[in-house]
């Protein structure tokens, strides 16, 4: 036995005591270039695939489908806060939910989905229960949010669901 390798004795009733060096050092070279050159194809393909996938969905941007969401907290926030008439809050409580199942659909589409990601998915199922409040709050439905203040609470915990999501939707 060496550094670089073995004699391996082999013993048969036909041939007896036979030696055979091992050359573990180069067998290991060989290994290392094979696998080398199979990860390298894998990544040319998985390279080939990724852009026909971008391509395909290339005007579809999930990036896009978030842009609208700051600007709706925005104006719920501001509504709630001031003693004005809630007007685009409604809107925007609408807007979030349309984003949200915007999401969903557009997840679907490129052979995902919401659960593919576990904080996604987590997100994802924790946002409607406090929009659908929101929404019975500012249609004058009954909900179980008390007054402007515990409002703001589901806004901005409805907010911070969507930054989670957004924050973790990944690249288009």
């Amino acid at each position: 036995m060496g550094k670089d390798g073995f004699q391996l004795m082999s013993y048969s009733e036909k041939t007896d005591v036979s030696f055979q060096y091992v050359p573990v050092m180069e067998l290991i070279a060989k290994q290392r270039k094979e696998a080398a050159q199979i990860l390298s194809e894998v990544i040319k393909e998985l390279n080939v695939k990724d852009e026909e996938h971008k391509s395909k969905f290339r005007s579809e941007s999930l990036k896009e489908t978030f842009h609208l969401v700051l600007y709706a907290f925005e104006k719920i926030s501001e509504e709630l806060r001031g003693a004005q008439p809630v007007i685009l809050s409604k809107w925007a409580v609408e807007n979030c939910s349309l984003r949200s199942t915007t999401l969903n659909r557009y997840s679907r589409r490129r052979g995902m989905g919401v659960e593919t990601y576990d904080s996604v998915k987590f997100h994802y199922g924790e946002i409607e229960y406090p929009l659908g409040e929101l929404r019975k709050f500012f249609d004058g439905e009954p909900s179980e949010i008390a007054s402007q203040k515990a409002a703001r609470v589901y806004a901005e915990g409805s907010a911070s669901l969507f930054h989670g999501i957004d924050g973790h939707r990944g690249r288009d």
